[in-house]
């Protein structure tokens, strides 16, 4: 068997139950989406600051699909002589929102074709501030 998945990794800190990392991170994910991100081997780029700050693994890990190091402006960092490879435990309350806004903004909208333009997905945007908010506000 090769190499696990980010999402394999999180499931298995929680006894290997989707059930029970659902509950953890909350914020409306439930066993069904995890048992999803298990048989794609990814989480949704908008889900993983949530799974990363739940779990502790990389976000690299739960979506490998996202260029990370962009979002967490290390290009910038490296120039500035800032340290860089931050977990996201060490984000501030504005990096895990400029990030969250970046994952959304640059989901798949093909693979979700249900939230294109409608007001599930407005409803989505909003829910989804709220619960950022409340977690990191």
């Amino acid at each position: 068997m090769g190499q696990k998945t980010g999402i394999q990794r999180a499931v298995e800190l929680f006894g290997n139950s989707p059930t029970k990392l659902a509950a953890a991170v909350g914020h409306g994910v439930v066993r069904q989406h995890v048992e999803h991100w298990l048989s794609v081997g990814r989480v949704p780029a908008e889900k993983c600051p949530e799974v990363a700050v739940t779990t502790g693994v990389a976000l690299e890990e739960l979506n490998d699909k996202v260029n990370w190091g962009l979002v967490r402006g290390e290009t910038a960092a490296k120039r500035m002589g800032a340290p860089t490879g931050r977990s996201v435990e060490s984000l501030t309350r504005d990096e895990i929102r400029q990030l969250a806004l970046f994952a959304a903004e640059r989901r798949d909208e093909k693979a979700n074709p249900f939230l294109q333009g409608s007001f599930k997905y407005s409803q989505f945007q909003n829910d989804y501030w709220r619960a950022i908010a409340k977690r990191f506000g």
